[in-house]
């Protein structure tokens, strides 16, 4: 036990040791000497060691949160007050030494009293609940992100397990039909006994055309019954996704579309002219060109004109006149022209000429096939509502000028629009301007107190509910100047709706700062008169507190005004002491007497809480506190004492354990939706790549067949098809793991130009296939090795160089790395800038937005799940680094993004660029129409030393060589405008044969031939590369240079020969078993297949085996049940080498296999190359 624990602390707590054990950090407070002991977990928490912090209270009050630290003090209070009754239980919120927030559950509680019940001794534990925190909030974001995505086409959803017999009914399916989504359960019955009995019969009769293949989509339409019991038409269409070897369906999943409003629109039409023949309103239908069709006679009364000469006119030529609002006009003329809905208030103007007023609706009517048919429109005389619109706004305007006379400010608030108008001298009062202060609600809270915002809203709505005739609110304003003033704020509502709502409030404001300020002054000097009075000050020191007086001898207490309102009772209300004693509840009542007689027979104070029932019948708690008052002899003449309503108080805590309660009960389902999601995305990962495995293994095996070019360029697509769609899911994978916070970086030794040169070998015959020059610039004083995660950071690289080169339709794209320095720490500049189409300022938000382009235009063009930008970015936010972007509609992108980086000497796997002191001092002309490439160039060579001259044409680089001697080494580009790379080699060599010359060329080796018959030392590949320049220079000079071998081919097509081994394969799909016996032969092998775990176990116990292929997911028994009984039944020297075959894509999954006793993992779809070199590493096994 440390020492610093107070002794008598040291024999009734754990030992020590056992301290240390427990994972929460525990305290110990002595109360009286305000001593603390804190235990070595406590401090860890925080990121600090044992004896880095003293042990006392003053340690973890400097930790935590300040705004925290009053809840931790009144809880304490309330702890004690309630002899420990009310738990010491909260969430507070501490400062971790990195700078972090940690929220931690702080539990105590007080365990030693005093005789007298002073808190003598207190223990406790904090818990962090950081984690909990964070995945409350991604989970809530994953869930909605879910939702949106599911049900985002307004559609229901349905999953039908015809093995089970369950059916997965999304939440919109439910909602469609009135139901929450607890209403309807998983059963096939909950849709049977829904659908409409005269429909069931046709619709499993579709159902059964489908599944047994003689339709290729099942589709019906039919009623099914909503939860009010009436039936909706619905579009009910579904496939079958999956089937038994039988042909027996497995699992079928489709839609419901609701078509209620199309089965309608039939019938309304055909009823249409009857009611619009019946309406009081008047009934228009025009063509598309607006000429009239139809009238009905409630229009023909409404204008004067008759249906004769009403058709085929445009209503407009005969109904508008001088009054009519142009700007409304045209605006209806607008909506037809686009087919569009509108409504407007229109003057017209009748036949005889009398104007009226008209609230007009156009609606557009289309036909069967969704096309523009004619419009109807339907007008409703509002002539008296707009006079008496335009009395109120005279009304209103005298009355403004009659209160702006007065000095008050005058508002009119709108509760269904949430417009509010409010006058000039409103805004006046606070010295804005006119112009200065929106008509809005929010804009006038904005300039609400604060601290007065919440009783301002709270006594407002106790006004539009109806519990008070008058709102009034007295609260503080911010004035132009920043400071603040006090207004009067009342008003009522003038307008009530049917049902009783609000639908017009009107008020003033009165400034009343200098009343206020009077009435400080009279409360500052009573409050002084009366500062000797220990019961005053205590009434000061709580709200809402009253006091009360009850002489001997006077059976009536004397209440003031604010226990009156407490007791909601009039003020000045005297009632008897049996009567004021009745307010209490029964149960309360005889303590309250008890205590009121002690005090006046022994002439002490007390205090308690108790509940009383109001006049009006409200249940209350109450505090009081009352002492009596002696005369000179001693005796008891009076008790005087405060009363304070504390329901507010006993609210809060009834609320907070309330939430608490909530909070478990929504950590539970965080962790089941977590779950779930785990097992949805390892489902669906195997349920795509399982048929990609064949796609992909197949094209792979075909295209090393004889193909002609329409062939190759077939089975080339199908190829690359599969990869982008495998890309597609890894990046959804990666997408989720870095959501749910499951991802994880590695901190290794890295070469990070091998990093950016091997992103660029991947992007480059993308960029090649669009003529794309990719140009790179590395910094030479970049530290060649440093400590990262060397995939991850490849992963960028490669994100932002496809995204280049997919939206750059011609020219350039640009990589360029650098450092910095910040506060004495290495930064990693990169920058990625293409000449591409740009993207608009207004909407470079969405490019790190989860599947979201910069518009829908883009997506169809260019295609891509909008998750690669975001991907980079969450990437380079867990590096603890960010990323930007800069753009020009049609000049093209840059996106730059930064990264700490850490130098280490510790040697990568990567080779390094050897040194170029063997290059230092040698002269070189560079020829490049490209000034981006030549800068490069330039600098690269520079920093070895090299001295070089630069050309941008290749005849200005014929006039140097005729006139400058002296050159070692010649580069030109390949493709230049006038003179190309190969023609200026030729005219060079003519006077300079024995120049070595050095060709760079986007186009790749297809010319080589040629090129060395010019005599060209040295043909490389662009985008240029540190390595291979390096060489390719030492090459041309001949420096260094020695023969060598031509490097073993990766894949041997006779691998068995050098690798003999033989395979057994444990995989139930017929497509995948022929695919891995396609791959296998090509490799020389000839493998032995069985279809379940069982039958893999059968076949070890007949034939030895050195190599097995086990399918995790297979019937009768899978392959992680097979590896644990090869395991069980096999000792591991005579166990063969297990490899997992699995569509699943998570480390989790990877982690699994290699836990339970396999030795591999193959990833569907299988590649040849990854195959071979598993089958490598299970020889090199064998032969150990």
């Amino acid at each position: 036990m440390p020492n610093d624990l107070p002794p008598e602390s040291q024999n009734r707590t754990l030992p020590g040791e056992v301290l240390d054990l427990i994972l929460a950090g525990y305290w110990d407070w002595c109360i009286p000497e305000n001593t603390e002991y804190l235990s070595p977990e406590f401090k860890r928490m925080f990121g600090y060691e044992d004896h880095e912090l003293p042990n006392c209270p003053e340690t973890w009050q400097r930790l935590i949160f300040p705004e925290d630290l009053p809840r931790i003090f009144e809880l304490f209070q309330r702890h004690v007050e309630s002899q420990a009754k009310v738990p010491f239980d909260l969430e507070v919120r501490y400062r971790h030494r990195d700078g972090s927030t940690v929220w931690v559950m702080c539990k105590g509680k007080v365990i030693e009293w005093s005789d007298t019940g002073a808190p003598l001794r207190m223990v406790g534990c904090h818990i962090d609940i950081t984690h909990l925190k964070r995945q409350e909030a991604a989970l809530r974001e994953s869930e909605t992100r879910w939702k949106f995505a599911l049900e985002g086409a307004g559609d229901g959803v349905w999953d039908w397990d015809a093995v089970k017999n369950t059916v997965f009914y999304s939440p919109q399916w439910k909602a469609m039909l009135g139901y929450d989504d607890e209403d309807i359960g998983d059963s096939l019955d909950e849709w049977s006994t829904r659908v409409h009995p005269d429909d069931m019969p046709r619709v499993l009769e579709e159902i059964d055309r489908h599944i047994s293949g003689k339709t290729p989509v099942y589709s019906s339409e039919h009623r099914v019954r909503c939860k009010d019991g009436s039936y909706k038409w619905v579009l009910d269409r579904g496939q079958v996704i999956s089937r038994a070897p039988d042909g027996s369906a497995l699992r079928i999943i489709g839609t419901h579309s609701d078509i209620s409003e199309r089965k309608a629109q039939a019938a309304v039409m055909e009823q249409l002219s009857l009611v619009a023949a019946n309406t009081v309103d008047g009934v228009i239908i025009t063509d598309l060109e607006g000429r009239v069709e139809w009238v009905n006679e409630s229009f023909c009364r409404m204008s004067g004109y008759s249906l004769h000469e009403t058709l085929g006119k445009k209503p407009g030529d005969f109904l508008q006149g001088s009054g009519t609002d142009p700007a409304a006009v045209s605006r209806i003329g607008q909506a037809l022209r686009h087919g569009e809905k509108v409504e407007e208030t229109l003057l017209n103007y009748a036949k005889s000429g009398r104007p009226y007023y008209v609230h007009l609706r156009i609606d557009p009517v289309r036909d069967i096939d969704g096309r523009l048919s004619k419009f109807i429109a339907l007008q409703t005389d509002v002539t008296d509502q707009m006079l008496q619109e335009k009395a109120l706004r005279e009304s209103r305007e005298s009355l403004r000028l009659a209160l702006e006379a007065s000095g008050d400010g005058i508002w009119d608030y709108d509760p269904t629009t949430k417009a509010l108008y409010l006058s000039l001298r409103c805004k006046a009062m606070l010295g804005y301007a006119d112009d200065e202060i929106g008509n809005t609600l929010s804009a006038w809270e904005s300039l609400v107190h604060p601290d007065d915002l919440a009783a301002v809203r709270e006594e407002f709505q106790l006004h539009v509910s109806g519990e008070v005739p008058i709102y009034s609110a007295e609260y503080r304003m911010r004035c132009k100047d920043g400071s603040y003033k006090w207004v009067l704020d009342r008003g009522r509502v003038l307008d009530w709706s049917r049902d009783h709502r609000p639908l017009r409030v009107i008020g003033t404001h009165s400034d009343v700062s200098k009343v206020k300020r009077i009435e400080q002054e009279l409360r500052d000097a009573i409050s002084a008169q009366q500062a000797a009075f220990s019961l005053l000050e205590a009434a000061g020191r709580i709200a809402r507190v009253g006091h009360w007086e009850l002489k001997m001898g006077d059976n009536q207490p004397i209440w003031s005004d604010v226990t009156c309102d407490i007791h909601e009772v009039a003020h000045g209300t005297r009632v008897d002491l049996e009567t004021a004693l009745d307010f209490y509840l029964p149960e309360d009542r005889q303590m309250v007497a008890e205590r009121i007689r002690l005090a006046v027979a022994n002439g002490e104070p007390f205090e308690f809480e108790a509940r009383i029932r109001t006049a009006k019948g409200n249940l209350r708690w109450i505090q009081t506190r009352g002492e009596p008052v002696t005369d000179p002899a001693g005796i008891v003449i009076a008790l005087r004492g405060v009363f304070q309503d504390i329901d507010d108080r006993h609210r809060a805590a009834e609320l907070l354990e309330k939430r608490n309660r909530e909070l478990e009960a929504a950590t539970e389902r965080a962790q089941a939706n977590a779950k779930a999601k785990a097992e949805f995305l390892a489902n669906m990962s195997h349920e795509i790549r399982t048929p990609l495995n064949a796609v992909i293994g197949m094209s792979e095996l075909l295209s090393m067949e004889s193909l002609d070019p329409h062939q190759r360029e077939f089975v080339d697509t199908i190829h690359n098809s599969g990869d982008m769609l495998l890309a597609i899911i890894n990046d959804i994978l990666d997408f989720s793991k870095i959501e749910s916070g499951q991802f994880e970086l590695e901190s290794i030794p890295m070469d990070i130009r091998e990093c950016i040169e091997s992103a660029i070998d991947i992007v480059s015959p993308q960029a090649a296939r669009k003529e794309l020059e990719i140009l790179c610039w590395i910094d030479p004083a970049l530290p060649s090795a440093m400590i990262g995660d060397p995939v991850r950071l490849r992963q960028i690289f490669v994100n932002l160089l496809t995204n280049a080169v997919k939206f750059t339709p011609q020219g350039e794209v640009r990589i360029k790395l650098t450092k910095r320095s910040s506060g004495g720490a290495l930064v990693l500049r990169g920058e990625v800038k293409d000449s591409g189409i740009g993207i608009p300022t207004d909407r470079a938000s969405k490019l790190f937005q989860a599947f979201s382009q910069i518009d829908s235009s883009t997506t169809r063009r260019f295609g891509g799940t909008g998750l690669g930008l975001v991907i980079t970015q969450r990437l380079l936010q867990m590096m603890d680094g960010r990323i930007w972007v800069e753009s020009e509609m049609g000049k093209g992108s840059v996106f730059r993004f930064e990264i700490p980086i850490q130098a280490t000497n510790i040697e990568t796997a990567a080779p390094s660029a050897s040194s170029a002191e063997d290059l230092a001092g040698l002269r070189v002309l560079i020829v490049d129409d490209n000034p981006t490439n030549l800068g490069i160039l330039k600098m690269q060579v520079r920093s070895w030393g090299m001295s070089a001259t630069l050309c941008k044409s290749a005849q200005a680089a014929l006039e140097i060589v005729r006139n400058k001697a002296g050159f070692d080494l010649a580069i030109f580009d390949f493709v230049m405008p006038e003179m190309d790379g190969y023609q200026l080699s030729q005219e060079v060599r003519k006077l300079r044969p024995s120049l070595p010359i050095l060709l760079l060329t986007s186009i790749g080796l297809g010319k080589r031939t040629s090129a060395e018959s010019l005599g060209v030392s040295v043909v490389l590949s662009k985008p240029i590369k540190i390595r291979p320049l390096q060489n390719a220079i030492r090459a041309a000079l001949r420096i260094g240079v020695a023969e060598s071998s031509p490097p073993s081919a990766l894949i041997s097509e006779n691998l068995a020969e050098d690798c003999p081994l033989r395979i057994l394969v444990a995989e139930d799909n017929a497509i995948n078993q022929r695919v891995a016996d396609l791959l296998l032969r090509r490799l020389g092998y000839s493998a032995t297949f069985v279809t379940d775990g069982l039958l893999a176990l059968d076949a070890l116990a007949r034939s030895a085996y050195d190599v097995v292929l086990l399918d995790i997911q297979m019937p009768e028994m899978d392959g992680l049940e097979a590896t644990r009984e090869i395991c069980r039944r096999f000792a591991p020297e005579d166990r063969p080498w297990l490899v997992a075959l699995t569509a699943h894509a998570t480390d989790g999954d990877r982690d699994e296999c290699l836990a339970i006793g396999m030795n591999d993992y193959l990833s569907k779809p299988v590649r040849r190359e990854a195959l071979s070199k598993t089958l490598r590493r299970a020889y090199l096994h064998k032969a150990q």
